[in-house]
């Protein structure tokens, strides 16, 4: 085998390594920011107090 030819293949794998990297790193970041969008809206919605029918849901019929 060609040694520029080997050099050449090794600094191509070692640029996709870096740009898979640098993208996942990406990927990452989105994911965390929509997390604390999550977060955020799940803290700011509304609790049982607050809702406009607040008797709903706060007991449970069982008969057996």
């Amino acid at each position: 085998m060609d040694v520029q030819q080997i050099s050449m293949t090794l600094a191509q794998a070692d640029l996709m390594n870096k740009v898979s990297s640098a993208v996942m790193g990406k990927v990452l970041d989105s994911f965390e920011t929509a997390g604390q969008g999550v977060i955020k809206m799940i803290n700011e919605a509304p609790t049982m107090e607050h809702s406009v029918t607040p008797h709903l849901g706060s007991s449970i019929d069982v008969r057996v």
